[in-house]
Formats: C-alpha cells, sequence, structure tokens
C-alpha cells in the first residue's frame, strides 16, 4: 500500500535527519486522497483515543438498531418530521 511505503519512509527519514515540518506536510500532500484521509483521521485520534469497550457498546448498538428498522419495530423519521414544531 502507498501509505504504508510513505509512513516506512517518513520514519526513516525522521531518524536518520532533521526533517522540517514543511517537508512532512509537502511529503504527505502528494499522496492520493484516501492516504491523506487516513493520515488525518489518526493525527484526529491521537487527541482522543479511542476507548475500545465504548467502541464495542456502539457498534453493539448499531447492529441492534439497524435489526429493529428491518423488521419493521421501528421507523425512521425524514428531516422535516424530526425538526417540525409539533
Amino acid at each position: 500500500m502507498i501509505l504504508e511505503q510513505f509512513v516506512l519512509k517518513l520514519l526513516k527519514q525522521i531518524q536518520g535527519c532533521n526533517m522540517s515540518n514543511q517537508e512532512i506536510i509537502s511529503e504527505a500532500l502528494n499522496l492520493p486522497l484516501a492516504d491523506r484521509l487516513f493520515i488525518v483521521n489518526k493525527l484526529v485520534e491521537s487527541f482522543n483515543p479511542m476507548n475500545v469497550e465504548l467502541e464495542k457498546k456502539w457498534l453493539n448498538e448499531v447492529h441492534k438498531r439497524k435489526k429493529l428498522l428491518k423488521s419493521g419495530e421501528i421507523k425512521t423519521l425524514s428531516y422535516k418530521e424530526f425538526f417540525s414544531e409539533n
């Protein structure tokens, strides 16, 4: 994968020399959009690390709600219905 190659190259460069922030950014900006989005996501996650237990609970909730929707036990609301003043 292009991203893995970039990260390995970047780590070698950072360890072996004094690479400026601008050089790191320049290298990253040359990556395909998907790889840049991956990097952005990882950077954002580093500010607020994922809570594995909480993520598991949310995933279970998503599956539960999906089953309820498919079975017809619950229904979705349109934007207008949700924001109506009734």
